[in-house]
């Protein structure tokens, strides 16, 4: 509200067609577990109703029908890949909200002022591209101010996210932590929105004015996470090492993260990520043990998408 001294914490809402009520999540920063750990925060994940079944222990000759080979987008409720993040902005500025979704089938997206349902009119413009969506307020005024709600639901279930506004001259941010941080190149450069341009920090709170919403727009090229190289299927032997390949592309450079039926990877001696040029990412299992068998799933995100593949692993006993 006008005159806030701090914005609250941005709010993830999630909402299970399946269950009786909706459950409320705090997003604050990621924890001391790197970036392995860190997907799962980053998004609110429906746990609704219709996403396929994952046996934890694949056998190829399973006849299964409930695995989708490599290659299928897997069947998800909405998840807010990267949330919304609160603004505090001078009287005048131009303020853009914006996050990634991602979900299959598709959403629908509907945004929220206060409860009040928002369209683009006037001042608004309320864009969808992809699995970006966009709130763009033009000239944010005292009476802007409020919390700003984006909901996705699709027919697997619902997901919502919440940020609040602040518009005050001259205001000071509150020192948050981000939910979306793992390494210095995730939100660099700043991307400014064509006309006019707008700041994306690195902390959940933006503190705009007039001034820094007139600069000229970034030449840079920018593109969401396309992978060039998926994973594919594998079968070995224990004993046997493994090495998973994926190569993608997007600007700025996509953060790649690893899991295992749906679980972060947690690096250890045996297990560990690797990086090369040109987009190449290896995850490299030493001595495979029965217990790495299952689903392994590699996702790339930047502030333009998020992609992800698939892939099964089988461990044969001797």
């Amino acid at each position: 509200m006008p005159g806030q001294e701090s914005a609250a914490v941005p709010q993830t809402l999630e909402k299970n067609r399946a269950g009786p009520e909706a459950e409320k999540r705090l997003r604050r920063g990621p924890e001391e577990d790197g970036p392995w750990g860190a997907w799962d925060r980053r998004g609110a994940r429906s746990q609704g109703r219709g996403r396929r079944a994952r046996p934890t222990s694949p056998e190829l000759e399973s006849s299964d029908d409930s695995y989708v080979s490599a290659g299928e987008e897997p069947l998800e409720a909405p998840v807010f890949e990267i949330p919304l993040q609160n603004v505090v902005a001078a009287p005048g500025a131009d303020v853009l909200l914006k996050c990634i979704i991602t979900a299959n089938p598709p959403p629908q997206v509907s945004w929220q002022r206060d409860g009040s349902a928002l369209r683009s009119d006037g001042r608004l413009l309320i864009r969808a591209e992809g699995e970006r969506h966009t709130l763009l307020l033009r000239e944010a005024q005292a009476a802007d101010a409020g919390s700003y709600t984006a909901t996705a639901t699709n027919e697997l279930g619902q997901a919502s996210c919440a940020a609040a506004l602040a518009v005050r001259p001259g205001g000071s941010t509150s020192p948050f932590s981000s939910p979306i941080t793992s390494d210095e190149e995730y939100l660099s450069p700043p991307e400014e929105f064509p006309e006019p341009g707008e700041t994306w920090p690195r902390t959940p709170t933006m503190k705009l004015s007039p001034s820094q919403n007139r600069r000229s727009s970034d030449t840079g090229s920018k593109a969401p996470p396309t992978f060039k190289v998926s994973l594919m299927d594998q079968s070995v032997r224990e004993g046997q090492d493994v090495t998973m390949s994926i190569r993608v592309q997007g600007e700025p450079k996509p953060v790649v993260s690893w899991l295992r039926n749906r679980q972060p990877v947690r690096p250890d001696q045996r297990r560990f990520a690797e990086e090369a040029e040109g987009g190449l990412c290896r995850l490299r299992i030493l001595a495979a043990e029965r217990a790495d068998a299952g689903f392994y799933t590699c996702k790339a995100v930047n502030e333009y998408g998020a992609r992800q593949c698939e892939a099964r692993l089988e461990v044969r006993g001797e």
